[in-house]
This record gives C-alpha cells, structure tokens and sequence, in this order.
C-alpha cells in the first residue's frame, strides 16, 4: 500500500493505522508464543489490539495513545539494546502519525457537515404539499 496515495483522505489514514496496530500486535504476539520475548507481553499485544479498534472507531484519543505507545516502546527499546530501531519502525510511526491526522480529519469534516447540514436546515422554508 503506498502511504502517499492515501494523504488528505481521513478514512484512508485510518484504515492504514489501524491495521499497522494489528500487523504491531500479530508480530508480539508471534514473538510471545514463538518464547523470544516474555509471556508480559500479552499485554502489550491486549494494548495494541484495543487501540486499533479504538482507531477503527475514529477515536482521536486512541490514535494518539498509540502513536505515544509504540514511541515509547521504541525508546525503551533502544535504551535497553542500545540499537538504532528498523526501518520498519519508521514506517510503522508513519502509519500512526497519519491515523493521527485522519481522526481529527475525520471529526473536523463530519462537524462541518452537521454544521452546514443545521443551517441548511434553519434557512429553507417548510415544504407544503
């Protein structure tokens, strides 16, 4: 999927975030049952899958969670390996910033329709039939 093509399009921006919080939470999961990390990162992957929904909701609050939730996992990571993340790490923060801004796009425009949709509505006259 090329991130480009979906700029300035809220549903979108959405649907790339929520599905790299899922691709997030598969590969904890995998890493988990695999024994490469500890069984406390179930909750990581519990995290991870309730942030998606949220984001498959349009919850600016759970895109911003997750983009500070796989942040600081970075962080963490690199403070405890002292390795540079991948390059799958940018992508993947790419993909949460853009859920960011599709979430707050989204809620922009649908309270510009409701706004043009009530005025809309005090100005025409009744219709009598």
């Amino acid at each position: 999927m090329n991130i480009f093509k979906d700029l300035g399009k809220p549903d979108r921006e959405i649907r790339v975030a929520w599905i790299a919080a899922t691709i997030v939470a598969g590969v904890t999961l995998l890493m988990v049952l695999m024994g490469v990390v500890s069984r406390w990162n179930f909750l990581d992957v519990f995290v991870s899958l309730a942030l998606a929904f949220g984001i498959y909701r349009r919850s600016r609050v759970c895109a911003i969670l997750m983009l500070c939730y796989f942040l600081a996992n970075r962080v963490l990571a690199v403070s405890l390996f002292h390795r540079a993340p991948g390059i799958e790490a940018l992508f993947l923060a790419a993909a949460f910033i853009l859920g960011v801004h599709g979430t707050f796009d989204y809620h922009r425009d649908l309270r510009r329709k409701r706004a043009a949709g009530e005025a809309r509505a005090r100005y025409e006259p009744p219709q009598t039939v």
